[in-house]
């Protein structure tokens, strides 16, 4: 599977928010159909190195249906996959996955 990368510095030593920016700017920047949609990032737990992004309310949820952006901050590689925003199977996400 090929994946489209920025060149750009790795994203070591970020915290949280800096990480959750990145992860946004780059499905914006390699997903033409989110550049107008509200979007926002969040950390995939157990995996450090990925963000999950997906289209939110104007609450801030993650909306059910629709794709999910997993995003690896270290390698500026940008992932769409489908599943459940807030019960995310990191590795059947991973499985479905296609560049972005």
């Amino acid at each position: 599977m090929e994946s489209r990368q920025v060149d750009q510095p790795m994203a070591c030593g970020r915290n949280i928010t800096e990480l959750a920016d990145l992860a946004v700017l780059l499905v914006r920047e390699q997903a033409a159909e989110t550049r107008l949609l509200p979007i926002a990032a969040r950390p995939v737990a157990d995996h450090p190195e990925y963000q999950q992004v997906n289209r939110v309310d104007r609450a801030g949820a993650a909306l059910k249906c629709g794709w999910t952006f997993l995003v690896n901050t270290s390698t500026r590689t940008v992932l769409r996959t489908v599943g459940d925003p807030d019960q995310l199977d990191f590795e059947t996400a991973m499985a479905r996955a296609m560049p972005a």
